[in-house]
């Protein structure tokens, strides 16, 4: 599931395009696996592309940010 959508972070705006691969199921004979986040590229208020300059801290941010839309959205 593709997504493009802005987060607040610290007062700060970004717009993030994203890949969503949603989460597996436990069954009796499997463990299943959760949904993972593939983050393409963020952007700044301005429009800029930073993702090559994010931190991983911001990173990490996002990808939660990312997750909780994804299960709100579920």
């Amino acid at each position: 599931m593709n997504i493009t959508q802005e987060f607040d972070v610290n007062d700060h705006i970004y717009t993030v395009e994203a890949y969503i691969t949603p989460e597996v199921a436990n069954t009796w004979d499997d463990m299943g696996e959760p949904a993972t986040i593939d983050i393409f590229t963020v952007y700044d208020e301005q429009g800029c592309e930073i993702t090559s300059g994010i931190d991983y801290t911001l990173y990490w941010e996002l990808e939660d940010l990312i997750l909780e839309y994804y299960h709100n959205i579920a």
